[in-house]
């Protein structure tokens, strides 16, 4: 096996790690947001909608921190179950996320 890191394996850990900070900053965005005195109009739940965003980005900077290393171990199926996850994880933030919204009329 060749451990080697080449320049698409760095570019994957600095991609994985500016994921894993965004990720903790999204989680605390509401502690943040109040803290600075902003109005968080229009979401029902601030805490639950950040939480539940910034554990998905969390999750996928893990992921992708860990991409070089598991290609190498597990093979191409890694990359493959990796876009898989991305996918499903955009499609439940976009399908979950309406619930911590308030039903606003104009």
């Amino acid at each position: 096996m060749d451990w080697t890191l080449g320049p698409l394996d760095v570019v994957l850990l600095g991609l994985g790690l500016v994921l894993i900070s965004t990720g903790n900053a999204v989680m605390f965005a509401d502690r943040l947001a109040r803290s600075f005195g902003a109005k968080l109009e229009g979401v029902a739940d601030p805490r639950g909608l950040s939480m539940f965003v910034g554990l998905w980005v969390f999750g996928l900077g893990v992921l992708t921190a860990l991409f070089p290393v598991g290609v190498r171990v597990v093979g191409v199926y890694y990359g493959w179950a990796l876009a898989a996850l991305a996918v499903i994880g955009i499609l439940r933030v976009y399908t979950g996320y309406p619930r911590y919204l308030k039903n606003i009329r104009p």
